[in-house]
Order: structure tokens, then C-alpha cells, then sequence
């Protein structure tokens, strides 16, 4: 999952919501809390893994939390398809 990757979400979490992994792919009516990057660089800045650890984030030092104004959740994701072809073609010329 390329959004796991880009945000340094949990691989079985949601990249956009914080949500239990044995509620994933059921409907609910709930709304869930958004991931916030705000919340997770001073986390990781403190050491926080237990915070980090419970809303489903990967304890590393991701540089889209650091800057201002950016919301990484709205960031165009890289297409698995794209990534694909690219790794095709690079074989392909080697």
C-alpha cells in the first residue's frame, strides 16, 4: 500500500481515519479521527512509540509531518500500477 508508505501508517491500518484493524471493512456510522501529523511529529519528538503505536503509526521520523500548511493525507498517491511499469521498464533496460 503506497498511502502506508507515504504517511508511516501501520501496513493494516487506514490511512486516513484511526480505526481498530478488527473494524476495518465493516460499515459503521461512527465517525473515526482523522490521522493528524501534528499530533504524531511532537509524539515521535518525546519518544511517544506508545502513542504513535496506538494510533496505528510507525515510529520514524516522517519529513511531510514537519512541514507547515501540509495536510500529507491530501497528497496525490503514487499509482501501484505506475510503480509497476517503472520497475518493468527498468529491468527491461537493464
Amino acid at each position: 500500500m503506497e498511502n502506508t508508505t507515504i504517511h508511516g501508517i501501520a501496513s493494516k491500518g487506514c490511512p486516513m481515519c484511526i480505526i481498530l484493524i478488527d473494524k476495518l471493512g465493516k460499515y459503521s456510522e461512527l465517525d473515526y479521527i482523522m490521522h493528524s501529523p501534528k499530533v504524531y511529529m511532537p509524539a515521535y519528538n518525546k519518544f511517544d512509540t506508545l502513542s504513535l503505536n496506538t494510533n496505528g503509526v510507525k515510529n520514524i521520523n516522517n519529513v511531510l509531518w514537519s512541514i507547515p500548511n501540509l495536510n500529507p493525507l491530501e497528497l496525490v498517491r503514487a499509482d501501484i500500477l505506475h510503480n509497476i511499469l517503472l520497475r518493468v521498464f527498468e529491468h527491461m533496460m537493464d
